[in-house]
């Protein structure tokens, strides 16, 4: 509670996985970053990458 108003706060994390998910850390972070989106979307909490579903 913050001056009578509930705040509350949800995570969204996206997750790549090496080498899967891509070879080099630009990349991983790149599919990260698109896993994390779709999990915002989703409100999911958080997923892990797929390549047929990138964002």
């Amino acid at each position: 509670m913050i001056d009578g108003l509930a705040l509350a706060v949800a995570p969204s994390i996206g997750i790549a996985v090496y080498p899967d998910h891509g070879d080099t850390g630009p990349e991983l972070v790149t599919n990260a970053d698109a896993a994390m989106y779709r999990a915002k979307k989703l409100k999911s909490g958080f997923l892990l990458f797929d390549k047929d579903h990138p964002g």
